[in-house]
């Protein structure tokens, strides 16, 4: 059974949602939710690079998405900013600050890293 991990914007109309190997971005403005953009995980790495959490920045503006490719996309086209590599083994957890300067990811290679946001 495929797991839904919906996030909400706290400063915009925007739901991000992380599908197994896909990433849905979707928009509404007192209307139906419809889908503004989807991005799907590079499919040579396979099942087991399923993102696993999505975070917005605290403006809305920018997406962290955990998985085994981690990395920080505009939350109005999903375009990729900036990948985050470092970790040795996937990403389960990643998260921005409350002022947005700085994420934090969580990995099952058991370390965090604070990154300095873009």
């Amino acid at each position: 059974m495929t797991r839904l991990r919906p996030k909400f914007s706290l400063s915009t109309a925007l739901l991000v949602l992380v599908v197994a190997n896909a990433v849905v971005l979707l928009e509404s403005h007192w209307a139906p939710w419809v889908v503004k953009a989807t991005m799907e995980q590079n499919p040579q790495i396979g099942f087991a690079a399923a993102y696993l959490s999505a975070s917005f920045s605290p403006e809305g503006e920018r997406i962290v998405l955990a998985g085994a490719e981690s990395e920080v996309v505009d939350s109005s086209s999903l375009k990729v900013l900036v990948h985050l590599s470092g970790h040795t083994d996937r990403v389960a957890f990643a998260c921005f600050s409350p002022d947005a300067r700085r994420i934090v990811t969580a990995s099952d290679d058991k370390t965090a890293r604070v990154w300095d946001s873009i």
